[in-house]
């Protein structure tokens, strides 16, 4: 940079203006040069335009599972989507009717869009497998960007559809067909069977890694998921995102289950055992849980003898199998 000295800040009339004139155009050519030299350039990166087939997407895909005579019979299409195929066809014709991002329009340039079929496929087999965002990209023609984005529009549209139904917490109706249910099979005032499952989490973090894992045989990090399940597969609570370093004892301190016990939101299930009349119903649980009112333990080790025990054993052991089915489809 040019150097200035003090004659061009200090001049005296004498001075001649044209060489300070000359200084301080040398001064803010070279400013320019320094600031521009320190401005870090910014190169504007462009998304490549790449054509694809989504009508022949479409129409291989229905092909494949939605003819008259799909290519793939109903055992392979629940094994893939992990429904059968009248449920998804269902949430698909939901979601076109109900979400403006599954139904079909044109884009910028006047093309048909992607189908609904084609989206809901997608997001699938992204929730069914964790499968990366294009990883279906030359099956289904669909791109990583507007891949997420089917993803997000899925889930929210679904919850907004059904959330009030399958979602909602349980009526004083609900409770008490239950109830009914299980008195038939020998538990007056039984509302469910609760008990918890251990979600892996295989991506988690480093630094959460000690506070999710636990120093036994499960040595991934998990996350704990304590369920109430009824026998038609509803699960009318999930308890979801604790710890995996918690054990059944810690998770239900924390459960809504039991908050809304305490504070007397839980629906009122009234029923009489040995001429005794209970306003609150109570859960079957393992040998794990505590000893209160609320929750019914099996029995370990009844004598060979004590008929009562044995049959309470069995009983016992044959009703929480709907808890048991549920974390079975859950797993699968």
């Amino acid at each position: 940079m040019s150097q200035i000295n003090s004659e061009c800040l200090f001049f005296n009339d004498t001075d001649d203006e044209t060489k300070v004139n000359s200084l301080l155009s040398g001064f803010l050519i070279d400013t320019a040069l320094v600031i521009q030299a320190s401005t870090p350039t910014i190169q504007k990166y462009q998304r490549s335009h790449m054509v694809r087939d989504r009508y022949g997407a479409h129409d291989h895909l229905v092909l494949a599972y939605f003819a008259k005579k799909p290519f793939y019979n109903a055992y392979l299409f629940r094994k893939r989507f992990r429904m059968n195929r009248s449920l998804f066809t269902r949430i698909v014709r939901d979601l076109s009717a109900n979400c403006p991002y599954f139904q079909e329009g044109c884009d910028a340039v006047e093309k048909a869009g992607i189908s609904a079929l084609v989206k809901c496929t997608f997001a699938i087999r992204q929730l069914a497998y964790d499968a990366v965002l294009d990883s279906l990209d030359e099956y289904l023609q669909i791109g990583e960007k507007t891949s997420r984005d089917c993803l997000m529009h899925f889930c929210n549209g679904v919850i907004e559809l059904y959330g009030e139904e399958y979602l909602h917490r349980p009526t004083q109706t609900d409770v008490e067909l239950y109830a009914f249910h299980e008195n038939k099979h020998g538990f007056p005032g039984m509302i469910g069977c609760i008990d918890y499952i251990k979600w892996s989490w295989a991506q988690c973090p480093q630094a959460y890694r000690a506070q999710f894992s636990r120093g036994d045989s499960w040595s991934e990090p998990f996350i704990l998921l304590e369920v109430v399940a009824s026998q038609d597969l509803w699960i009318w609570h999930a308890f979801f995102g604790v710890a995996g370093s918690n054990n059944d004892v810690n998770v239900l301190r924390q459960s809504p289950v039991l908050n809304d016990l305490k504070v007397g939101k839980a629906p009122e299930v009234p029923f009489v055992a040995n001429d005794v009349t209970y306003k609150w119903g109570y859960y079957l649980t393992d040998g794990i849980y505590p000893g209160w009112a609320v929750l019914m333990k099996s029995i370990s080790q009844p004598g060979s003898n004590d008929v009562k025990r044995i049959r309470y054993k069995q009983a016992h052991e044959a009703a929480r199998k709907d808890v048991e089915r549920a974390f079975g489809v859950l797993k699968k």
